[in-house]
């Protein structure tokens, strides 16, 4: 990524994740595996601190250019959803197996991450991300 900083990635982008949030050396073997795809492939990325159903994980933030590799990445790993954020900050919780969209809403930064189904928050910043219309 050319900035490091969520808050300036001007470009439309999508977050996933390729472990379960238990911590496990499982998670960790997948997490370095999906480093070493993207790299391979040539896929620049941020890596994030990323929630979905209170379950925390590493997450990956990509160009959404990618997303159709990236999808297929993360349905390797079991993955139910990924995050697809346009240049104007709209986000969508998309799930892999059918595309539908499970909630859409402002991807915009917030002190307050408590009841989201969702969030993300950059380790360079510490500031959190939520995607409004994704509560529990």
């Amino acid at each position: 990524m050319k900035t490091d900083k969520i808050n300036e990635i001007k470009m439309s982008f999508i977050i996933f994740s390729v472990e379960k949030g238990h911590k496990t050396l499982a998670d960790e073997i997948n997490n370095k595996s999906a480093i070493q795809v993207l790299e391979s492939k040539g896929i620049s990325f941020k890596q994030v601190i990323g929630c979905w159903r209170g379950s925390t994980e590493k997450s990956f933030l990509v160009s959404d250019k990618y997303i159709d590799f990236c999808t297929r990445l993360a349905a390797n790993y079991g993955q139910e959803a990924l995050l697809r954020v346009d240049k104007y900050r709209n986000g969508e919780v998309i799930s892999i197996s059918d595309g539908e969209v499970l909630c859409s809403g402002k991807f915009k930064q917030s002190s307050n991450i408590e009841g989201y189904l969702f969030w993300t928050i950059d380790p360079d910043t510490g500031k959190s991300w939520v995607c409004e219309g994704c509560r529990l």
